[in-house]
């Protein structure tokens, strides 16, 4: 399972990470950074919301000086008459099986 943003919005991950309660449950709570991401929904033009996420960056980077990271790894198995299987090459946790061969 893979997750890349679907849209380039800063707000596909900042309340999801860092917002209280978010779907990641990473116990971060923050009112400030919570605004934040509330105060930035106000805009259509997405662009506008900038201002507010580079302070959001700030004010975590402030209060998480360290963040552990942690990346799994992804396998295709395949039988000996299928090819064309590889270790992915990028983080989009898209399989390629357009490029299998011999199924």
């Amino acid at each position: 399972m893979g997750w890349v943003a679907d849209f380039p919005d800063p707000d596909t991950f900042g309340a999801a990470l860092v917002g209280t309660g978010g779907a990641m449950n990473t116990g971060y709570r923050s009112k400030d950074v919570d605004r934040l991401i509330k105060d930035s929904r106000r805009y259509a033009d997405r662009t506008e919301a900038d201002q507010d996420f580079r302070q959001v960056r700030q004010s975590v980077a402030q209060d998480v000086p360290v963040l552990p990271l942690w990346q799994a790894k992804e396998y295709v198995v395949t039988t000996e008459d299928v090819g064309g299987g590889q270790y992915l090459p990028d983080d989009t946790g898209v399989f390629r099986l357009w490029s299998l061969t011999g199924i």
